[in-house]
């Protein structure tokens, strides 16, 4: 190792005498090379690959641009749009998530949906007591749901239709008091679920606020 390193860095400095080293000097040295067009082959190609990922990501944006523009959207909406789609891609979500696997048969979708979501529903003791057709039902019922931070989930007092099930991120929850601020309770964060008495009773109202953290 010394005498590869000595001899592509120094020139005559540490030349090998005997064969051997001489050998195993050689060896070094080639193994170095590949071991440099390697990375640098790697590298190019993280390059190719986060250039093409700005230039979907402009294109996306400018699209929407264009299209809000047209529409004379508001400049308050039509920022609120753009940061809805740049959390998105911060996120490493995309449209073509949701429709990657559109085309799949029932039987399948069903069983990747199982496969995908069947812990959120036994995390819920209400429904450990469910039948396999039971949580098939209640899974096929999920819909994802995307909250920019500090965005409002639900509102005390209003009516309870939904349950929720954290998967990213994290959710704080609030009372309303007579005070001009909302008392802080507590962080929810992945894993957790909230809005189950919705599920057991259909006249519930919300007993907290909730916005995304």
């Amino acid at each position: 190792m010394y005498w590869a390193v000595t001899t592509t860095q120094a020139g005559l400095m540490g030349k090998p005498i005997s064969v051997q080293q001489q050998l195993f000097s050689s060896f070094l040295i080639v193994l170095g090379l590949i071991v440099d067009a390697s990375l640098i082959g790697s590298m190019s190609k993280f390059m190719e690959n986060l250039d093409a990922g700005r230039a979907s990501k402009k294109a996306h944006f400018d699209e929407i641009d264009q299209s809000l523009r047209f529409r004379r959207v508001p400049k308050f909406l039509h920022k609120r749009i753009r940061d809805y789609y740049e959390y998105l891609w911060e996120c490493g979500h995309s449209e073509q998530d949701d429709k990657l696997f559109d085309d799949l048969p029932r039987n399948l979708r069903i069983q990747l949906d199982l496969s995908l979501k069947h812990h959120l529903i036994e995390s819920v003791p209400l429904f450990q007591t469910c039948s396999n057709a039971g949580i098939v039902e209640l899974v096929q019922a999920l819909l994802p749901v995307i909250v920019l931070p500090n965005d409002p989930i639900v509102h005390q007092g209003e009516p309870g239709k939904e349950m929720y099930f954290i998967t990213n991120g994290h959710v704080k929850v609030f009372i309303e008091t007579s005070s001009a601020e909302p008392t802080y309770l507590q962080t929810l964060y992945a894993g957790a679920f909230f809005g189950e008495i919705a599920m057991m009773d259909a006249n519930s109202v919300r007993t907290a606020s909730i916005r995304a953290g």
